[in-house]
């Protein structure tokens, strides 16, 4: 049941100004311009600052002057003005005057269409103005809106204001700045919205004028003692935000006049609110990014650039990012003067949580320093250290691989959805299929599979999941087949070669689709993955 309202309550609703002007006569071109075509040829042209034509005798032609937006803002026409002997003489020459007249009707709706794209285009620049402090901007919100508070309540002849905003749920108001009010005030608990009558009021949008203390009873009582009390909006463009008072310690009227001055100072605190938290996020917007910055430095670095010295053999690698960080990486480092250890690997969807989990990953993979070393045992440990750092929500795929240089021979391991080739002259084969990633349960079964032993003029080459779940710049698979074909036309190429015409036969990150996405949610399937390749080439002798 809606409150009854007192019939001596004074409420006042804010009206607004939301409607376009509409009438062209204020253009001095309309006139001139109806004159000239009535000079030119001898008909009556009028402009008429009304939808339809008010008077009917004699209405010879008629057009709306309407700029597409549901309204019509005024007409042209041309009367005979009762001297239908004229039309009969000039009949000859009317169809080029209507046709002229009509190209005047169009040339006028163009012209309030631009002069109202215009006023919007403006006020579209206005809201594009960045919002940053001032240098010479002194003092904490708080004293700001008690000047403000202070200036407004002098205005009206007011000794007190105070502003009451919402909660987070909308179900009471608390005092958040005050002039004229005791510090204490401060401490007061927040007052429930539901019994608030005049502060219910306020927030639909009407101004609640209490002149005595007759009217400040039962639910229209004020939230501080007070002779009059005048109560108004404090709202956003989307929202309301809470209630503002004045007091008063005397019996008095509020004009309309002071009504809308109470109605200004509300929106300019409104308008100081959301300016602070503008600046606020832009801030922590800020400082967010150089943060993430930093990180991605990090992670760039951290992926090795050049191979090391190795007789006989060439190493390259390739990581793309799909966001600002994400999961995929490869890196390789020596075990010993004969032995090297290879990886490549991809975390989570990418963004910051995939960039911590492959983190994590790598640095389990780093800190391994047994002898001698075993892969299997070392994916065993870096599976159990990421389900031990997220508990089951960190997920990641990783081929690593043990290279001895003396003889070639690889040992390798795999796990999640990385892609592994084995390029010769005279063909290809693939070397793991997919499995359970790392990190979804503490413990993983891994499988010992039979070492390669890769002779001069041969190449492994491994993809993360990025690259084998999409397809290439003409819209076809890029499976195990065509990546071969693709790549054993330049297998004597260095591993940079190799790796640019993966690059170049990849979509861009954002026009990515992913066809052969087996087990993927319909949210994941387009979205765009991190990338990473590795090539390992013996060189011939």
């Amino acid at each position: 049941m809606s409150p009854s309202i007192p019939p001596y309550l004074q409420l006042r609703s804010a009206e607004t100004a939301d409607k376009l002007q509409t009438d062209l006569a204020d253009l001095a071109c309309v006139g001139e311009l109806c004159q000239a075509f009535a000079d030119a040829t001898g008909w009556p042209l009028r402009y008429i600052p009304l939808p339809e034509p008010s008077e009917n005798i004699d209405l010879l032609w008629s057009a709306p002057v309407n700029p597409g937006v549901g309204e019509s803002p005024g007409h042209l026409r041309i009367d005979l003005c009762g001297a239908s002997a004229m039309y009969e003489s000039m009949r000859s020459d009317w169809q080029a005057a209507e046709r002229m007249a009509g190209a005047i009707g169009e040339l006028l709706n163009e012209l309030f269409a631009a002069r109202r794209a215009l006023r919007e285009r403006e006020a579209e620049l206005a809201a594009a103005v960045p919002v940053k402090p001032h240098r010479d901007e002194q003092g904490h919100l708080a004293s700001r809106l008690e000047a403000t508070l202070r200036a407004g309540a002098q205005g009206i002849g007011c000794q007190s204001a105070a502003l009451y905003l919402l909660d987070d749920s909308t179900t009471q108001l608390k005092l958040r700045a005050a002039w004229g009010l005791p510090l204490e005030k401060f401490t007061a608990q927040a007052r429930p919205l539901a019994n608030q009558m005049a502060d219910l009021e306020a927030l639909i949008g009407h101004a609640v004028a209490l002149e005595s203390r007759d009217e400040m009873v039962g639910p229209w009582r004020t939230p501080e003692p007070a002779e009059a009390a005048l109560c108004v909006p404090v709202s956003s463009p989307t929202a309301p935000l809470g209630t503002l008072w004045f007091f008063c310690d005397a019996q008095r009227p509020f004009s309309d006049e002071q009504t809308n001055i109470a109605e200004v100072v509300a929106g300019k605190i409104a308008s100081d609110l959301e300016r602070y938290a503008l600046i606020e996020e832009k801030t922590s917007s800020h400082q967010l990014q150089q943060q993430v910055q930093a990180v991605r430095r990090t992670q760039q670095h951290q992926l090795p650039v050049v191979s090391p010295p190795l007789p006989g053999w060439s190493l390259g690698g390739w990581t793309e990012q799909s966001e600002s960080l994400g999961g995929a990486f490869y890196d390789w480092r020596m075990l010993d003067d004969q032995s090297l250890l290879l990886m490549l690997g991809d975390a989570c969807e990418g963004g910051l949580e995939a960039a911590l989990a492959s983190a994590a990953l790598r640095a389990a993979l780093r800190a391994a320093d047994d002898t001698p070393l075993d892969i299997d045992e070392l994916l065993r440990r870096a599976n159990r250290i990421l389900w031990e750092s997220s508990a089951g929500n960190w997920w990641a795929g990783l081929w690593m691989g043990q290279l001895n240089l003396a003889d070639g021979r690889c040992h390798f391991t795999a796990a999640g959805r990385p892609n592994a080739l084995w390029l010769k002259p005279d063909g290809w084969a693939s070397l793991v299929k997919p499995s359970e990633p790392l990190g979804l349960t503490p413990v993983i079964q891994t499988e010992r599979k039979k070492p390669l032993i890769l002779s001069p003029g041969q190449s492994l080459v491994v993809c993360n999941r990025g690259i084998m779940e999409t397809a290439d710049a003409r819209g076809r698979p890029l499976d195990d087949a065509a990546l071969s074909r693709l790549l054993l036309k330049e297998l004597a190429a260095p591993p940079q070669r190799m790796i640019d015409l993966v690059h170049d036969a990849l979509p861009a990150p954002n026009d990515v689709s992913f066809p052969l996405a087996e087990g993927r949610d319909e949210e994941n399937r387009s979205r765009p993955q991190d990338r990473s390749i590795l090539v390992v080439q013996r060189l011939l002798s």
